[in-house]
């Protein structure tokens, strides 16, 4: 895909250093965005409205009547201000889409690295039963028998294997379930989880943990919350230092 073209230099970076820039290139583009598509002068005046109707609402705070009423126009003047953002909001949006598609993609999980150990387990129906067969191929290594019995409506396994993209396939009766896994050393996986329909199989997952970028007091942050902060920041900065409404 394009995006996959356009984001690839990001990997090089840490996770970290990837979101933060990634965050500082889509504020400016939609601050930029924002600037041009949108009347300053009237966003500046009607941001100056809104201003003074609440202050108009708290200070007639012990006129209910009045003080209602001056809300009220606050509210009108911001539902013009809100139409007045909405085109550039929509032309950023189609980006901002892609981009978080790929940022999930590549940062929500660890990836898998070579010669690391991992799980892979294949969930069924409470009636499945008998055994089901992870079959061996080359470039990766199950510890154990390849065949599993079904315990508690499920199988697992322990692999590990050198770099490179495999298709890991199970056979249960005469049904072939499939699962992709990427093992890698740099940040790109396949999705953990695979979720099957109308077969007794209902799931194959690996045990791939959630990427961290960082804990504040114990509190793990991943790419999402990462990017929302750094944006917010870098958003604020960037619309002051411009002086844009």
């Amino acid at each position: 895909m394009v995006i996959d073209l356009i984001m690839a230099p990001f990997l090089k970076l840490s996770p970290l250093a990837s979101i933060t820039v990634i965050s500082f290139i889509l504020s400016i583009f939609i601050t930029i965005a924002y600037k041009f598509m949108t009347n300053q002068s009237v966003m500046k005046q009607l941001k100056d409205e809104m201003k003074e109707s609440q202050k108009q609402a708290k200070e007639l705070k012990h006129e209910p009547q009045k003080a209602m009423a001056a809300q009220k126009k606050a509210m009108e003047t911001n539902m013009k201000y809100m139409m007045q953002s909405f085109k550039p909001m929509i032309i950023t949006f189609i980006p901002l889409i892609l981009v978080f598609g790929w940022l999930n993609a590549h940062y929500g999980v660890e990836p898998i690295k070579p010669g690391e150990y991992f799980k892979v387990t294949i969930e069924f129906g409470e009636a499945a039963n008998n055994e089901v067969e992870l079959i061996e191929q080359e470039g990766i290594e199950i510890t154990g028998s390849s065949k599993k019995q079904i315990s508690s409506g499920k199988a697992e396994w322990e692999l590990k294997g050198k770099e490179g993209e495999y298709l890991l396939e199970f056979r249960h009766g005469s049904t072939t379930y499939t699962k992709e896994v990427i093992i890698s050393a740099a940040q790109e996986y396949a999705n953990p989880t695979k979720k099957i329909t109308g077969s007794a199989a209902k799931e194959i997952k690996t045990s791939q943990k959630k990427l961290v970028l960082f804990s504040v007091f114990g509190w793990s942050i991943g790419w999402l919350l990462t990017y929302i902060l750094s944006s917010l920041v870098f958003t604020l900065a960037i619309r002051r230092a411009f002086k844009i409404h």
